[in-house]
């Protein structure tokens, strides 16, 4: 419970937008050599408070959220990022998800043109 270690790991996981339990014990096993049930990981997770992206885009203010996809769309200058991808690098940059259709309905209220064919 109070290795650093594997909660960094854990952390780095949530930075990649990986969130599942299930996949988090298998990567932890073949990347790392550590075994870890998914109850367990559930249980650092809570333990470390990182949510997913339907709780982390509910439990923020529409301000933030409004700033971390103004912030990513700022860096594009070219308008060729999807929500997909400006999701991961929310996550990245963050460490915070939030759902790829907030992230969608939030680029067409900002850049409307973007998703112009």
């Amino acid at each position: 419970k109070n290795d650093e270690c594997v909660n960094q790991i854990i952390r780095e996981y949530q930075r990649r937008a990986i969130t599942n339990r299930h996949r988090i014990s298998q990567l932890l096993l073949v990347e790392h050599n550590i075994m870890m049930f998914p109850t367990t990981v559930a249980r650092r997770h809570k333990d470390l408070h990182l949510q997913a992206g339907g709780a982390m885009t509910r439990l923020l203010s529409n301000v933030v959220k409004r700033q971390l996809v103004a912030d990513q769309l700022s860096q594009d200058l070219l308008s060729c990022r999807g929500p997909q991808t400006v999701c991961e690098a929310i996550a990245a940059t963050s460490g915070m998800l939030l759902t790829r259709e907030y992230i969608e309905t939030e680029m067409r209220i900002l850049e409307p043109g973007g998703f112009l064919s």
